[in-house]
């Protein structure tokens, strides 16, 4: 039994009516495996009604994570997975919580749960951390947790949840933070810092150059004068750091805070500033411009290797880790960058506290794209500016592992299409590239090469890797993709053709699996600006969409075990549809896709001829509707697939044997 949901049923004070929905979702649940409902019919439902289905699922469950007795990480490549914002799961204006995320859960047809960031953030936004170890407010009930039920506990609720439907947990970890948070106060070590003249900010304090400021001794010098500021503060003002933690009062919270504020303005009022991060094709560190004495914030240029200043693609709010010392600004090193140890153990150990107080299970790292560009002469420890390493990289997913959990597995935020260098970091899984196109002949095409690049990686290696095949993300609206959500860009048609493709568009050693977001399940939007602002999704709930989710999950469900042995056979991709041969020695399957980018006219496709590649003697030919009815069985005759007409953007498949 989960002690966790029992404990919150008791403290709701459950009614007849939360029994009883909460006994007809675990009907549901049993019989199907699932909830067949849209995300906004779960989200209206009580807290009672999840609690209570969650306290009876607990009771044929312990609650712990469904890869316990993995030995390795091997596990990734069979998952699929779902992206879940907890905070913009609220409805009628109120943010959500992890409680709220959890009504979800039933109805994603994933079973490999990533959480945006959840700890303590600026501005609204999740990726802007203030601190790595403090649950962010906004992610809790504040009623559960006056009634006691705390943070901490409510995060638990969420992952025991997730692990009861056998479904893992991942955390996401970025290198950089918040510029003025409370990691960074306590911590100043771990960050490069200019400071500027008192009377001219337009200059560096002592007349120094920006690389001498940036010098290993410097940089010593000026973090001891940052320490003694922040040692006065917290002795006048009787704590011990500015982190909040679950054993704090409100009232005490309160004082940290304020604290903390004065910190920053007491650094700011000395000239200390953090050096922001570089945009990602930057070399050497942000190279200090002037002062912006409106805004009174720094102004930094973010140099590529051809001298282009790249401010216009740069996140101005946040500060990277220092994992070197002495990189200059806006050039590459001349020499090799002495490791800064203290940066590595400290970005390597932040998902320690999560692994073993919450049981996550895997970690996605953010902005690791681009960073075997971001090196000199393939060196893999020899930086060429403030991106982590993949030296850095293979010591954090080594450490992420222990004796008792060896099966924690790795997600590189990559987009691109080197899936060995990324392997042998470490990696179970990148990204892919399908998340910034449209499914055409040209995207296509890449798709099957990628499945050839990862069948023929895979049969080679014990270990394997893969793409994800990405339907959607939670930064695709943004203005680099696509401009907006794409269940807004895309509609039903194009989020369900990406869903098809996700499930059906590779088998075997080359299998990609499916990664989605939360919404896509009904067509809900704001993703992208609820990762930004405070704000929840908007909770479209279509139903025709949700119907059509689901039935692509039943057939593939069904079809689950068939994939997982065959493997590609034959594909032929034209300019207006494709269709691709997978299979076994004595079954198959053959799917068809009308492309995007050309007429939106339906697509006749006359009949497929399979003699030569399947065998003699079948007797059985089914196609799939993928709208929540059985197959239809067909006459099969000389081994052909009878001819199809598909809508733009349609698809069919057909199962022969």
């Amino acid at each position: 039994m989960c002690i966790n949901w029992t404990n919150l049923e008791n403290i709701l004070e459950l009614s007849a009516n939360d029994k009883a929905n909460g006994d007809a979702l675990l009907c549901e649940y049993h019989n199907k495996g699932y909830i067949h409902r849209t995300c906004k019919q779960m989200l209206e439902l009580s807290d009672g009604a999840i609690a209570h289905f969650y306290e009876r699922m607990s009771m044929t469950s312990d609650g712990e994570s469904p890869v316990k007795h993995c030995r390795d990480s091997r596990w990734m490549i069979d998952s699929d997975f779902c992206l879940v914002n907890p905070r913009a799961t609220g409805l009628n204006g109120k943010l959500g919580t992890f409680i709220s995320a959890s009504k979800i859960l039933p109805i994603i047809r994933a079973n490999a749960i990533h959480l945006t960031p959840f700890t303590s953030c600026e501005r609204g936004i999740c990726y802007n951390i203030t601190s790595v170890l403090t649950i962010a407010e906004q992610v809790v009930d504040r009623r559960l947790q006056d009634l006691g039920f705390p943070a901490e506990d409510q995060l638990r609720a969420f992952v025991t949840a997730a692990h009861v439907l056998n479904k893992t947990v991942g955390f996401d970890l970025e290198p950089h933070v918040s510029q003025f948070g409370a990691t960074v106060i306590m911590n100043p070590h771990l960050f490069r810092w200019i400071k500027l003249e008192r009377e001219d900010r337009d200059r560096l304090d002592g007349d120094l150059t920006q690389d001498q400021m940036l010098s290993e001794g410097e940089q010593r010098r000026l973090v001891g004068e940052i320490r003694a500021i922040v040692a006065d503060m917290l002795k006048e003002h009787r704590i011990a750091d500015v982190e909040p933690s679950s054993a704090d009062d409100p009232g005490v919270v309160a004082i940290k805070r304020s604290v903390a504020s004065l910190i920053t303005r007491a650094l700011i009022e000395e000239g200390y500033w953090t050096v922001l991060s570089h945009a990602w094709a930057g070399i050497g560190i942000p190279s200090f411009l002037e002062y912006n004495h409106d805004g009174n914030y720094p102004r930094f240029r973010y140099l590529t290797r051809d001298g282009r200043d790249q401010a216009d693609q740069a996140y101005g709010v946040l500060t990277p880790y220092a994992f070197y010392h002495n990189i200059p600004a806006g050039r590459a090193p001349g020499a090799k960058p002495a490791p800064n140890e203290d940066s590595f153990e400290f970005y390597s150990s932040i998902f320690h506290k999560w692994r073993d107080q919450f049981d996550f299970d895997f970690v996605r790292h953010d902005y690791v794209d681009h960073v075997f560009d971001s090196i000199v002469d393939d060196d893999p420890s020899y930086p060429i500016s403030d991106r982590p390493t993949p030296f850095v990289l293979r010591h954090c997913i080594e450490r992420s592992r222990t004796p008792e959990k060896p099966y924690i597995g790795h997600l590189a935020e990559r987009y691109g299409v080197d899936l060995e260098q990324y392997a042998g970091v470490g990696y179970d899984l990148l990204m892919g590239p399908e998340i910034s196109q449209y499914v055409t002949t040209k995207s296509l095409t890449r798709s099957f090469k990628l499945s050839d690049q990862i069948e023929k990686y895979n049969s080679g290696h014990d270990v394997k890797v893969s793409f994800v095949y990405a339907i959607d993300t939670h930064d695709a609206g943004g203005p680099a993709m696509w401009g907006d959500c794409l269940t807004r860009v895309l509609g039903a048609g194009g989020i369900q053709l990406r869903l098809f493709l996700a499930r059906f568009g590779s088998c075997g050693l080359a299998r990609r699996p499916k990664y989605e977001v939360m919404g896509d399940q009904d067509l809900s939007y704001n993703l992208n600006r609820a990762t930004i602002r405070e704000e929840n999704l908007v909770w479209v709930g279509d139903q025709r969409h949700n119907v059509v989710y689901h039935a692509i999950e039943d057939v593939y469900d069904s079809l689950r075990g068939l994939l997982a042995s065959a493997r590609l056979i034959y594909r032929e991709i034209l300019p207006e549809h494709a269709w691709w041969l997978m299979g076994t020695d004595d079954q198959w399957l053959v799917a068809m896709v009308a492309l995007e980018g050309g007429s939106d006219a339906p697509v006749h496709i006359s009949g497929i001829d399979l003699r030569g590649w399947v065998g003699e003697g079948l007797r059985y030919l089914q196609r799939y509707e993928f709208a929540g009815r059985p197959p239809e069985e067909l006459e099969c005759s000389d081994c052909q697939i009878p001819p199809v007409t598909l809508p733009y953007r349609g698809f069919a498949l057909f199962r022969i044997w």
